[in-house]
This record gives C-alpha cells, sequence and structure tokens, in this order.
C-alpha cells in the first residue's frame, strides 16, 4: 500500500455542485491542528462510549437487585398505613393521601424515571452506531439503512422491507435494539405496586355482657324497660340481640375492630318446674280464692285473694330468689301426660261449672360455657349446647330448692316484682289491677298461647297442648332475656371485668416486587446491553491514523452531514449523479458500491480497492 500523505486535496475531475472548486489547500499548520483536535474527539468518543455500557450495566444491575429482593421476600418489609398524611414544610400545608394515590404516584414515578433513562441510552448509543457505522466499508446503501433505522422503531421496520436489501442484519439489530427500549417503557411501571393486606396479630379485647352479678348493681329503676323490651323480643324475632341466643347469655367484644373469632364465656339458663304434694283452695263470694301449697318435707305456704283465669293463660303469682310461681290453664302435661298439681274453681263464664288450674313452681339455674363469636358481628357461631330433656316429668318440690340463696340469680324475684305490666287482664272478674305482666305474655307467646277471653266457648281459640319441656324453656328463655335487656337498659353491660384473645386485622399497604415484569426487563436489559455493544463498538482501523482520523470523521447522518460528505466523495457523486428517476428503489440500486461515508478524504483507498474493512 502506498504511503499515505498528510496533505489530502479533493478530486477535482469535473464541476459539481456539492464540490467548491475554489476551495483551498489545506495546509501543514492546519492539519497539526486538526490532529490536535482529533486527539480531543477521540477522547470525547471513548468517554461517550463509557457512558453507554455503563448506562446499560446499570439497567442489568437495577433488575437484578429487584430479583434478588423479591426473592428473599425483603420488600414486603416496606410496609405503609393505606391513609396517611404528608405535611409540606414552610407553606403549612398537610396533604391526605390515599392508597390509590399512592399506588398511581408510585406507578407514575417509575415511568417518569425508566422514560429518561431510556432515552439517554438511545441518545448515547444512536450516536456511538452512527459514528460505527459511517466508518465501516459498506455500500452506501447499507450506510443508508443503518442510519434510518435509528429514526425509530417504525422506520426500521419500513427499511427492512425495501428492496434491493443491503443491510439485513444491521437493520435488524437496530430494530431490535429499539423494541428492546420499547419493553423497558412498558415493563417499568409494573415492576413495583402496593398490595393492600390486612396485617393481623393478637391481643387482648375487653368483652361486654356475659352473666355479671347482677346483685352487684342497683337495677330496680330500669326492670320497668328491660321487662318491656323484653316483651319487644319475644314478639320482634328480627331485633339485635348481640349477646342473646336462645336461653344463653354470652360476652360480647366492644370493639369491632378484629378479624375472625374469638372464645369468651358464657351462661346457658336452665329450669326445673315442680309440682306440689298437696293443694286446699277456699273460694270467697266474690269467686276469689286462696290456695294452700304443701312442700314435700311438709312445709305449707299460701296464696291469698286469686282470681279465676281466662283460657290460655300463664300467669306468675310470686316469685322468690331464683324461683317463680305460674299459675296456668289449661294444664300442661308432662312426657307420661301427668297434669302435675291441679285445683278446680267455680267457671266464671257457666254457672254449676268448674275451672282447672294448674299451679308450678320453676326454679332457675345456669350452665358455665364457653362461646365462638363472629367479632365483626358478635354474632354466636358456635357453643356446646347441652341438650333439652324431652322426657320431663313433673316431681314435689323440695322447700330447700326455695330458700337456698344464690347470689348470681336472686335478681330473678327483681325481674318478676319490677315488671311492666300490660293492658290485658289475666281474669274475667272485676279487678283494677288484675294485668298481665310483659314476662308473663313473654311465656305465653314462647308457649304459643293465643289469648282468649271467651272460655265459656273454648273452641274460639285452639291452642295445641304445652309439655312439661317447652315450660321449663320458656321459663329459662324469660330469664336470659331479662339478664341481657337489664343489662342493655341500664347501660351496666360494659362493665364486665372479662377479656379475651382476638385476631386484630389493620388494613396496611406493602411494597410488592412483580416477578414476570421484572424477569422480564431483566432479559430486555441483558440483551440491550449486548447489542450496544455490538452496535457501538470500535471500528477497525482503517489507516495508520486512524485514531485522529476517525475523531475526525461526521458521527451523524443528518441532511447537514450527509451533503457535506458527499461533497468529499466523488465517487458517490459519480454513483448518484447519474441516477435519472429518484425513486427509492433507483437510488438503492445506485448506491450498492463500497464507501467509507464518514473518512474524509479517503476515497482514494476505496477506489483502489486498498483492503479496507467490510462493514456487516
Amino acid at each position: 500500500m502506498a504511503e499515505v500523505p498528510h496533505e489530502l486535496r479533493p478530486l477535482r475531475h469535473r464541476e459539481h455542485p456539492f464540490v467548491d472548486n475554489n476551495a483551498s489547500s489545506p495546509t501543514l499548520v492546519d492539519g497539526l491542528a486538526s490532529d490536535k483536535v482529533g486527539h480531543q474527539r477521540a477522547s470525547s468518543v471513548t468517554g461517550l462510549r463509557c457512558t453507554c455500557y455503563t448506562l446499560h450495566a446499570i439497567l442489568v444491575f437495577i433488575h437484578v437487585t429487584l430479583l434478588v429482593l423479591r426473592m428473599s421476600r425483603l420488600d414486603h418489609h416496606a410496609i405503609i398505613k393505606p391513609e396517611h398524611d404528608v405535611y409540606i414544610p414552610y407553606i403549612h400545608l398537610s396533604l391526605h393521601i390515599s392508597n390509590n394515590v399512592a399506588a398511581n404516584g408510585l406507578t407514575a414515578t417509575l415511568q417518569t424515571i425508566f422514560t429518561l433513562y431510556a432515552t439517554a441510552l438511545v441518545a448515547t448509543t444512536q450516536q456511538l452506531a452512527l459514528h460505527h457505522n459511517l466508518l465501516l466499508r459498506q455500500t452506501l446503501t447499507a450506510t443508508h439503512d443503518k442510519s434510518a433505522a435509528w429514526n425509530g422503531l417504525g422506520a426500521a421496520l419500513l427499511v427492512f422491507w425495501q428492496k434491493p436489501k443491503a443491510a439485513v442484519c444491521g437493520v435488524v439489530l437496530i430494530a431490535l435494539y429499539l423494541c428492546g427500549i420499547a419493553g423497558v417503557n412498558i415493563t417499568s411501571p409494573l415492576l413495583l405496586s402496593l398490595d393492600t393486606f390486612l396485617d393481623t396479630f393478637h391481643v387482648n379485647k375487653h368483652t361486654q355482657y356475659g352473666m355479671q352479678n347482677l346483685t352487684d348493681f342497683p337495677l330496680e329503676p330500669y326492670w320497668n324497660t328491660a321487662t318491656a323490651l323484653v316483651r319487644a323480643v319475644g314478639g320482634f324475632t328480627e331485633m339485635p340481640t348481640a349477646g342473646l341466643q336462645d336461653a344463653t347469655l354470652y360476652e360480647t367484644l366492644a370493639d369491632k375492630a378484629a378479624f375472625g373469632n374469638a372464645t369468651v364465656n358464657a351462661v346457658t339458663f336452665t329450669a326445673q318446674c315442680h309440682s306440689f304434694p298437696n293443694i286446699s283452695t277456699t273460694v270467697a263470694d266474690d269467686s276469689s280464692y286462696d290456695i294452700t301449697v304443701t312442700y314435700e318435707s311438709g312445709r305449707d305456704f299460701s296464696y291469698y285473694s286469686l282470681y279465676p283465669l281466662y283460657e290460655n293463660v300463664t300467669y306468675a303469682i310470686d316469685a322468690y330468689g331464683k324461683t317463680v310461681t305460674l299459675l296456668t290453664t289449661p294444664p300442661i302435661l308432662d312426657v307420661h301426660g301427668d297434669s302435675g298439681s291441679t285445683f278446680d274453681v267455680p267457671s266464671p263464664f257457666v254457672d254449676s261449672q268448674s275451672m282447672t288450674i294448674q299451679i308450678t313452681t320453676c326454679v332457675l339455674s345456669v350452665i358455665n360455657q364457653t362461646a365462638v363469636i363472629n367479632v365483626q358481628t358478635n354474632a354466636l357461631t358456635d357453643i356446646n349446647r347441652t341438650p333439652s330433656p324431652t322426657d320431663s316429668t313433673w316431681t314435689p318440690l323440695q322447700s330447700g330448692l326455695t330458700g337456698t340463696y344464690d347470689h348470681r340469680l336472686n335478681w330473678f324475684q327483681d325481674a318478676w316484682g319490677w315488671s311492666s305490666l300490660s293492658t290485658d287482664y289475666y281474669t274475667p272478674m272485676a279487678c283494677s289491677d288484675c294485668f298481665l305482666s310483659f314476662l308473663d305474655e313473654y311465656i305465653m307467646s314462647f308457649l304459643g298461647r293465643q289469648y282468649n277471653e271467651s272460655a265459656a266457648n273454648l273452641t274460639a281459640v285452639s291452642t295445641t297442648p304445652n309439655t312439661l319441656n317447652e315450660l321449663e324453656a320458656a321459663v329459662a328463655h324469660v330469664a336470659s332475656a331479662a339478664a341481657w335487656a337489664v343489662l342493655t337498659t341500664s347501660g351496666y353491660y360494659n362493665k364486665s371485668s372479662g377479656r379475651t384473645s382476638v385476631t386484630h386485622a389493620d388494613l396496611k399497604s406493602r411494597l410488592n416486587i412483580n416477578t414476570v415484569p421484572v424477569a422480564i426487563g431483566f432479559s430486555i436489559s441483558i440483551i440491550l446491553l449486548v447489542l450496544s455493544v455490538w452496535l457501538t463498538r470500535e471500528p477497525p482501523s482503517l489507516f495508520p491514523d486512524s485514531e485522529v482520523q476517525v475523531a475526525n470523521a461526521v458521527c451523524s447522518g443528518g441532511i447537514l452531514e450527509v451533503i457535506w460528505l458527499s461533497s468529499r466523495h466523488s465517487t458517490v457523486q459519480k454513483g448518484i449523479i447519474g441516477v435519472q428517476h429518484p425513486s427509492s428503489p433507483e437510488l438503492r440500486k445506485a448506491g450498492l458500491f463500497p464507501v467509507v461515508l464518514g473518512r474524509v478524504g479517503g476515497e482514494d483507498y476505496v477506489e483502489r480497492g486498498s483492503g479496507l474493512p467490510e462493514g456487516e
């Protein structure tokens, strides 16, 4: 190869509008100055290449870090409240940020950051790739196609389909790189998200209701209202009665900010009704009567000034401690068909006929239990229920059952003694204060007894005979309802000292790294790094002073640069100027000759075929 002189002149074999024939030749001083600038530009290109590779390596590192954090689940340690306030100093402004706003803000921030980052990747890679493209010995059409492909993904696809094809591989690589950049923009908003979850933990919570020692509270002023509530509960089954179900009184939670179920204390009321071994009655002229009953132990007890009952009436004549004595007609039968203790009095409806009335004393008791409730609704979900007896029989009452003091149940007598009265009479006789109480009517409602004022026609209201088991269940239910109602109306329901462990749940948000988008982004970042190294690699040495010459070369493919470069290459001028119809196929055919377009003044080497490196 002949030695290339330092001073080169453009060929002037003919006039051409792209060539200034009057241009002066560069001097040696100009060449030395150009060499100095060339070394500076070479350093600049090297720095830009290092920046390009560093940016791509950082992108890979970001995705690797996210994958490591996801696999170790460290991302879930970043927990924030779903609703939080942000205070902006100096302007004294407090902003309330919801979880939805925070999630949208995170997505927008990620998209903005990665969009700017992708712009930097494209800017550095494109400039270095064009620099590399202009310094390769390849056809002019190939140089054109690669430069045009960097105008965008759409332009790269259009170039790929044009014929004749000149640089298929190069255009595909550029299009693949631009697709990777698009993939980064797509996956970046999906890398991180805020997931809402329930943060559960166990705490002890205060309970209310439950079976408290009601004798410790001054309840007299509240029984009147409480028994009216009992009657309402019996008449409207849809009423909310948290803490009461059937004959069971159970604890509830005052604070419902919890999750799942909780185990609480509960009591179930039971009752046992007894007969008397002996009954004697004395009827007065006004049709009232006195009753004397005898306990099994031989002790007598009397009740005075009682009146006949309407049909289907159950009426409490006495309550003492945990017992209540009832009159009822028609009599209630046990499992053997026995009616227990009954007596006859003259019928107030039909002369010369009698009415059979039953008398019984029911004794209250409780069973301590544990129950499971739903902490959100306080509804009873599970309890070890004692099976209700189905074979109760009438047994004589022992005097000791009524005289034993029970501090947990002696309030029962106050419930009957202070009960509200209804407007219904229990007797057809002229009696100004012979009203049924609301507790009487609750028992009648539980037994399904329809009040009948006309006992002369016993078929006016049909009544299914009640059993002793049903009566005992009715007394137990009225006791539990009375205890619940007086706690509710008095406000003492919250005096309970009980506590239970519940699973508390707070709604929070935590940072979540989405595995699939991160894995896709990691693959894309690796591909981008490899493509950037290949597309922007240092061009092969073209001539002895290649470092300076390469740095002095034009590194862009804009219209101004192309016009300038064409004016310095006689080969380009000769190949293109002869095209008569400048259509894209004709121009592409005309450009199928080799040239190093970016090197200024080197067309001699190209024309002589001096072994310059071939392009891709």
